[in-house]
């Protein structure tokens, strides 16, 4: 699509103070950059519930295009939309009915019944890279305790000290989440004498760019997300071998189909230069954004950024 064919729109983006999903609106916002000249308003919610629809800066503007994602996102999107005639889009299962929003992106995993406005994506969105990662640098993300996996934390050790023992060649940086037992920091420290990186003490950019850099990513599968934001790199993603919960459950029906794929090699297996070869990227929010433009907005003319309701 060429720049003179791209149309003009005005986003809003609804942010819910959740790390996790402020990366996927994020993520969609910049592949819809690249297909359409945005206007983007980031409202964040519910800080600026009071005094969002009585905001003078908002009088007079109509957006075309609403984004969000959580829970506390649902009502203040569907408001928005009912008042100007814009688009809805969530990106997320929703709470509410399906029909009342636009566009639903919805994980594969979570298994919402098709309708005529869900769109079913892989894991969550993500920005991704086109950098060519190292070969001699590697990442291990740790996520914690789930509904999903057994958390089993000396058989885990064990496992990443496989890791770091077997690939010597390989530069290894440890980083943990938010629910990451601090039990468990202490753990890696102590039996592995490795410092881990704490979330908390690194910017919003930080693991997006160590990803992006490392040719080799090891995840526990409880961590959906961090798995789906490497698998959106060039380079190659593993997960440790945990034990689900329950047999079927979505979240390991959701791995164990991007291993068969070979998208995913396995802790178990070895190293995952011998497991896996290089792969294309997901690069799911392109996709997302090219459905919307091409539904909604691909036949729209330019128009003046700043144009008012009539």
């Amino acid at each position: 699509m060429s720049a003179q064919e791209k149309p003009e729109l005005r986003v809003w983006q609804f942010l819910d103070g959740l790390p996790g999903h402020e990366k996927q609106s994020d993520a969609l916002v910049a592949a819809l950059s690249s297909r359409a000249h945005l206007d983007v308003l980031r409202i964040d919610w519910p800080l600026e519930r009071s005094v969002f629809f009585s905001n003078s800066t908002l009088r007079g503007t109509r957006p075309d295009l609403l984004i969000g994602a959580g829970h506390s996102i649902h009502f203040p999107l569907l408001r928005t939309k009912w008042k100007y005639g814009a688009k809805a889009v969530l990106l997320m299962k929703p709470t509410l009915p399906t029909f009342l929003f636009d566009l639903v992106l919805v994980p594969e995993h979570d298994r919402l019944m098709l309708k005529h406005n869900v769109f079913r994506i892989q894991g969550a969105l993500a920005r991704g890279s086109d950098a060519v990662p190292s070969a001699s640098k590697g990442i291990i993300l740790l996520g914690g305790p789930s509904r999903h996996f057994t958390w089993q934390p000396q058989m885990l050790v064990e496992e990443i000290d496989t890791i770091l023992k077997r690939d010597r060649d390989i530069s290894w940086t440890i980083a943990n989440s938010r629910r990451t037992p601090e039990i468990f920091n202490q753990l890696v420290e102590t039996r592995l004498q490795r410092q881990i990186v704490h979330w908390s003490d690194v910017n919003n950019d930080w693991l997006e760019n160590e990803l992006a850099e490392s040719g080799s990513t090891w995840v526990t599968p409880d961590s959906i997300s961090m798995v789906y934001e490497a698998l959106t790199t060039k380079g190659r993603v593993g997960i440790f071998d945990m034990k689900p919960l329950r047999d079927g459950g979505k979240i390991s029906s959701s791995m164990d189909k991007l291993v068969r794929d070979g998208r995913l090699g396995r802790s178990s297996s070895g190293s995952l230069l011998q497991q896996l070869e290089t792969c294309e990227p997901l690069q799911e929010n392109h996709r997302c954004a090219r459905h919307i433009i091409d539904t909604w907005f691909k036949k729209s003319k330019s128009r003046d950024v700043n144009r008012t309701t009539t």
